[in-house]
């Protein structure tokens, strides 16, 4: 049991790494997203963890505040193939319905998540092809993405940064966010706008007004910006409204 805050705690774990560190030794991990309480799944890890105790160290981790996950379960070994047979196990006596695909960190991956999906999906591929050729029409400072957090544009954020990756993938240069602020923003939006751009590396911009003012002026600010990339739902009935 450690004491004070949880995520003060945890920020600080970083900075102690190198004390723990050890070249000689590696850990095979894996992770499972269950969407049922801990006490549902407790006899299926309990199972899991009887055959492989002696290899494999299974932890159970419940998530309150998580909206597409209530448990995850982890499994740890010095050795591969332990791993990979205590995952299957687990898979195995786990109803199909409960296990989530979670991507913990989407950005870390999303070259490959999205690109993968698309060879898949025809709409992804789709809207992958239209960006690539955004990207290669216009230079990263020409061009922006406006984003207020909602699903939409948190989708295209996602697509164009998974482009970016597959195309420059040691590039330097950021592209930015424009966040149209209206009056009287909900703090929880505004946190979310803030973190989505650290997460991604993209400088944010600030403007105040309506879409078309905003556009104004962020084109008088910088005269060389040339395209503003949208997200929106096809059936949104007021998509063309404000353009």
């Amino acid at each position: 049991m450690f004491p004070g805050i949880p995520h003060l705690l945890e920020s600080n774990f970083s900075k102690l790494e190198h004390l723990f560190e050890s070249p000689d030794v590696h850990f095979y991990t894996r992770e499972v997203y269950i969407t049922d309480d801990e006490m549902s799944v407790a006899t299926r890890l309990a199972e899991v963890n009887k055959k492989f105790k002696d290899k494999v160290v299974i932890g159970s981790y419940p998530k309150l505040d998580n909206s597409y996950y209530q448990v995850k379960a982890t499994l740890q070994s010095e050795e591969e193939e332990p791993v990979e047979e205590a995952y299957r196990h687990l898979l195995s006596l786990l109803p199909p319905e409960v296990i989530v695909k979670y991507e913990p960190c989407p950005a870390e991956h999303a070259a490959s998540r999205v690109y993968e999906l698309a060879e898949q999906c025809p709409l992804v591929k789709h809207a992958i092809t239209v960006i690539e050729d955004c990207l290669n029409r216009y230079k990263l400072s020409e061009m922006c993405i406006s984003f207020n957090g909602g699903k939409d544009c948190t989708m295209l954020l996602h697509l164009i940064y998974a482009a970016l990756q597959k195309l420059y993938p040691d590039r330097t240069e950021s592209l930015q966010l424009l966040y149209i602020r209206c009056d009287l923003p909900f703090p929880e939006v505004e946190l979310f706008i803030h973190e989505s751009a650290d997460r991604y590396g993209f400088h944010l911009v600030c403007l105040p007004g309506r879409i078309k003012e905003s556009l104004s002026l962020l084109k008088q600010q910088e005269p060389e910006m040339k395209a503003i990339a949208m997200g929106t739902r096809r059936t949104d009935p007021h998509a063309g409204r404000h353009l």
